[in-house]
C-alpha cells in the first residue's frame, strides 16, 4: 500500500481491518509481509478513525498483538512496531481497558526486564506500560 496502490485503496474505500490486518494475521503470509503489515499498522493506528475501526471489528487484532508480545515474540524491529500498535490503540479508553484486563502491561514489563533486549524496545515498552496504567 504505497504510492498508487495506497491511493487506489483509499479511493476504493478499503479499510484498515480489511486490507492491513490480514497481512499481519494470516498464517499464509510470508515473514516479510507480516513485518510490513506491522509497520503499516504502527503508522496507521495513530489515526482516530482507524482506532475505532479496530475496536468495532472485534478483539482479533488485540489478541494477536498480545500473542506477538508474549509467546510468539518477533525480532526487535518488528517488536517495536507491535508495541507501537498497542501504544497507539490504547489511546481509546475501551481498548486500554481491554489490554489491561488481558495482561498487556505485565507482558510489557517482562519485555523490559529481558536480558539483552534492544534499548529502543525497552524504552517503547516502558512508555507503553506507563500509558496503559495511567489514570487521568
Amino acid at each position: 500500500l504505497v504510492g498508487p496502490e495506497a491511493k487506489e485503496a483509499i479511493a476504493a474505500g478499503t479499510t484498515f481491518t480489511g486490507k492491513v490486518v490480514p497481512l499481519l494475521m494470516s498464517p499464509d503470509s510470508p515473514p516479510g509481509v507480516v513485518d510490513l503489515g506491522w509497520a503499516l499498522a504502527a503508522s496507521l493506528t495513530v489515526v482516530k478513525s482507524v482506532k475505532y475501526e479496530v475496536w468495532d471489528s472485534g478483539a482479533d487484532l488485540f489478541e494477536h498483538a498480545l500473542e506477538r508480545l508474549g509467546t510468539e515474540r518477533p525480532v526487535s524491529h518488528v517488536l517495536r512496531h507491535v508495541i507501537q500498535v498497542v501504544a497507539n490503540l490504547q489511546e481509546l479508553p475501551s481498548i486500554r481497558e481491554w489490554f489491561l484486563k488481558h495482561g498487556a502491561a505485565e507482558i510489557l514489563d517482562s519485555i523490559i526486564t529481558e536480558e539483552g533486549q534492544d534499548c529502543m524496545v525497552v524504552k517503547l515498552a516502558t512508555t507503553t506500560a506507563e500509558l496503559l496504567r495511567y489514570r487521568p
